[in-house]
């Protein structure tokens, strides 16, 4: 059976993406190579015979970095004429690393901010600016004057984190590409003398993780601020017609910013993933990123990424919002997540014993059993049987109705 294999590679210079072509040329059954990707960042080869894993070790092994995306059956193409050999046969399908970002640069020039910019909003990356610390490095807050005078954030790019020029990239692509009130805007980007800086629309009221055990949190703002988060992921997973959809591969509480009337914003986009959307359960071969106690225990255990990963770890994060805290403890015998309780739980019809105490007077029966329903069902084991993100949208906005419902009766007969 023809394969069409998708590698994504680190390529900074001219000589390994020689090598990488070269490398996939070489294969017995090797029938095409080309560089495809916004930064022409991954490798396609399509032929007969080919080992996808093995294809990918020769590539990591040529070129240091090498990450299998997908594999798949190749369209079936029309006979065409071979092209005549040219003195460089991988000249045709190469695109320098130069020409790449300057194309790319040219594309968000008018989200440049100059540095010194920044530096000035920031009192100097001054420790009294920061709000909050990720994955990415910190993030400070300041005025910017571009075009006018306006509250920001801007999240620094610290390597000692873990994170890096990929994720910066991608962060900008996506953002700027995916547009959502539901998802945080990015406002600019800065890329001199060695920093990397993203600046963003700025969240008042931090991430949910901080109010998850607020006592003046209320009921109906957590179901509000779960719906618009639903509906943010919604917006990636669809397709929009383009047959790819978005996986975030990092969906948890502090990823989901609450602006200063309390709507919810999907954040953090770095680490996802643009996967096609033309097949129920299209999956991705991926190394493993995320956060413990959210990750989907499938793609954590076989590297598989589907749209249900998301999706579990929305589960997680319903659950979380019910439960008053965060899905995981760090106790000195190590890691322990919550989420095997909580299912038990749930299972055993004991909520009771979990519901954050400050809401348990709060929330109406009906909207309870609508709400934990689809939380469960998140979480299910078995991806066939975790529900699309428009079901728990749907969901969410049956349990709100509910909840409305109740509470004007209640005060009704105060």
């Amino acid at each position: 059976m023809k394969l069409s294999i998708v590698v994504k590679l680190s390529i900074n210079d001219d000589e390994k993406a020689r090598k990488a072509l070269k490398t996939a040329n070489s294969l017995s059954g090797a029938e095409s190579v080309s560089f495809v990707g916004p930064d022409r960042d991954q490798i396609v080869v399509t032929g007969d015979g080919i080992d996808p894993v093995e294809l990918t070790r020769l590539l990591r092994k040529r070129v240091g970095y090498a990450e299998l995306l997908s594999v798949g059956p190749a369209e079936a193409k029309k006979e065409e004429s071979k092209p005549t050999v040219q003195s460089d046969p991988y000249q045709s399908e190469y695109h320098s690393y130069a020409t790449i970002m300057e194309t790319f640069l040219e594309e968000f020039r008018h989200l440049r901010i100059h540095l010194q910019e920044i530096k000035s909003a920031t009192d100097n990356f001054d420790d009294k600016k920061v709000i909050g610390t990720g994955g990415f490095g910190k993030v400070y807050e300041g005025e910017l004057l571009h075009p006018g005078r306006s509250l920001v954030a801007f999240k620094r790019l610290d390597r000692r984190f873990g994170q890096g020029n990929p994720e910066f990239w991608k962060e900008i692509m996506m953002l700027s590409r995916y547009s959502h009130e539901n998802l945080i805007s990015l406002l600019g980007f800065c890329d001199e003398d060695g920093e990397k800086i993203l600046i963003y629309e700025h969240a008042s009221n931090g991430s949910l993780d901080r109010h998850l055990g607020s006592t003046t949190f209320t009921w109906i703002q957590r179901l509000k601020i779960c719906l618009d988060a639903a509906r943010g992921l919604c917006y990636l997973h669809d397709d929009k017609g383009t047959q790819q959809r978005v996986l975030h591969r990092d969906i948890k509480s502090s990823n989901i910013l609450l602006d200063e009337y309390w709507n919810a914003k999907v954040s953090d986009m770095g680490l996802s993933k643009i996967g096609p959307a033309n097949q129920q359960h299209a999956t991705l071969f991926t190394n493993v990123v995320g956060t413990l106690g959210y990750l989907d225990p499938l793609y954590m255990e076989l590297g598989i990424l589907t749209k249900e990963s998301d999706v579990y770890s929305f589960g997680v994060v319903l659950f979380e919002v019910l439960c008053g805290r965060l899905c995981f403890e760090t106790r000195k015998v190590g890691f322990m997540s919550l989420v095997r309780t909580w299912r038990q739980k749930y299972k055993q019809e004991k909520l009771d014993e979990i519901i954050f105490q400050a809401l348990v007077d709060e929330i109406d029966p009906r909207c309870l059993k609508v709400y934990s329903d689809i939380a469960f069902q998140c979480l299910q084991k078995n991806r066939e049987g975790r529900p699309t993100m428009s079901l728990v949208v749907e969901k969410l906005e049956t349990a709100l109705e509910f909840q409305k419902i109740y509470e004007e009766i209640k005060h009704s007969l105060e």
